[in-house]
């Protein structure tokens, strides 16, 4: 049995309860204690994603369940928390751990922000760059800077091929063309934000 300790901040504390409601609702079936204002969490297997894809890069069913949980944890932020709705930036890949292998948390909150009324993310400080952003977030020049909630989408693509061990972008679809997660990460990778939709049919 292994446990992690989440130490979110005071403002972050409920989201983090409320992402881990979301892989419940998915069908999680472990729990959580808090304590002083800490969340621990015991399972067979901890692991943080970056950990895992240095020894193994994740195959097709592990790369859906990735995008599935972190897909219903951006819907759990989406919908509203307190009142307040949120978005995600980006993801990184230490940003998340994986539970049992197959349950994936967002664990670090500092790139969720809240949404305005058009469910856009207003950036008022300089954000250090990565390899999974949408192009809009490379391309700031100046600030503040209002971006669409979709970059999460552009992001989360960005990081199923990678953890995948597949080419960047539309080259590396080939290898899984026609399935499902094929046709939502193209959906995700539109480079035009209004364009993206998170759909798994």
């Amino acid at each position: 049995m292994q446990e992690i300790t989440l130490t979110p901040s005071r403002d972050n504390y409920n989201i983090q309860l409320q992402l881990l409601h979301a892989l419940q609702k998915r069908g999680w079936k472990g729990s959580w204690d808090e304590t002083d204002g800490k969340i621990n969490i015991k399972a067979n297997e901890i692991i943080s994603l970056g950990k895992r894809i240095s020894k193994q890069s994740l195959y097709y069913p592990h790369a859906v369940s990735l995008v599935l949980c972190l897909g219903a944890q951006l819907e759990e932020l989406s919908n509203g928390i307190d009142g307040e709705k949120y978005g995600v930036l980006f993801f990184k890949l230490n940003d998340i751990i994986i539970i049992d292998n197959t349950w994936y948390l967002l664990t670090n909150l500092s790139n969720v922000l809240p949404l305005t009324k058009e469910n856009s993310i207003e950036l008022y400080k300089p954000i250090q760059l990565n390899g999974f952003m949408a192009p809009e977030l490379e391309n700031v020049k100046t600030l503040p800077v209002t971006v669409s909630h979709s970059c999460a989408y552009y992001s989360l693509a960005l990081l199923t091929l990678h953890v995948m061990n597949l080419v960047e972008e539309y080259h590396g679809l080939d290898t899984i063309m026609g399935s499902r997660l094929f046709y939502l990460l193209e959906r995700c990778l539109k480079k035009n934000p209004k364009e993206r939709h998170f759909l798994y049919v």
